[in-house]
Order: structure tokens, then C-alpha cells, then sequence
């Protein structure tokens, strides 16, 4: 199964989700049955308000984040596994388990904290 979430992770602890359905059916790239059926709804990139000055700088045009989540940890490393869930483990020992299908006001559920 090919993925089309992608999440990133900023130096002040963010954690943003994009959605990447849309970029790959634009530029030809398959997609598996399970990445077909992701509701495009509820997993929608934001954009910017003023999207419609598109025509004077791309900038304009840029997509965001669906979702996303901060921790206190600033040095992360993440994993998605095949369900609903990321998982994050921060360099000072903390491991959560994050939600990015309950999302309220962009902003993921957060399953599971726990210091290792």
C-alpha cells in the first residue's frame, strides 16, 4: 500500500498531516483501493483565504496541513501505522499515540501519552 499522508514535523514541535491523494492522481501515480477510499472530506489540505490571487503568485495557491499536533518534545521521530493512529517518540522520552481521524479545529486527538 502506497501511503498519501505525509507528516511532518517542525523544530517547535508541530506536527503537521498532509493529504497527497490529490498531487498523485494529478501527476498519474496509481493509487491502492485502501488509499482510494480515504474520505477527501474529513482529510482536506487548508488553503489559504485568498487563494483566488492564485493568478499573481503561486504562494497563494499553496495547500496546508489537515491536521496537526504539538508536543513538548522538540526532537521527534514518527511512524503512521495502518489504522488511524501516528505514533510519535520524543528525544526525552516521551511516547504518544495520536488520532488524525478525530480531528477537531485541525488539530489531531491525542490516544496516549506516556514517559519511557
Amino acid at each position: 500500500m502506497t501511503s498519501t499522508l505525509l507528516v511532518t514535523n517542525s523544530n517547535t514541535g508541530s506536527h503537521h498531516i498532509f493529504n497527497l491523494k490529490g498531487a498523485i492522481e494529478k501527476t498519474g501515480g496509481r493509487l491502492s483501493e485502501d488509499d482510494k477510499a480515504i474520505d477527501d472530506k474529513s482529510h482536506q489540505n487548508n488553503k489559504s483565504k485568498v487563494s483566488f490571487l492564485g493568478v499573481f503568485s503561486k504562494y497563494f495557491q499553496s495547500e496546508w496541513s489537515f491536521a496537526r499536533y504539538k508536543t513538548t518534545d522538540l526532537d521527534t521521530k514518527v511512524a503512521f501505522s495502518q489504522d488511524k493512529y501516528f505514533y510519535i517518540l520524543g528525544s526525552k522520552g516521551t511516547f504518544y499515540i495520536v488520532n488524525y481521524q478525530e480531528v477537531k479545529e485541525n488539530r489531531c486527538h491525542l490516544e496516549f501519552e506516556a514517559k519511557v
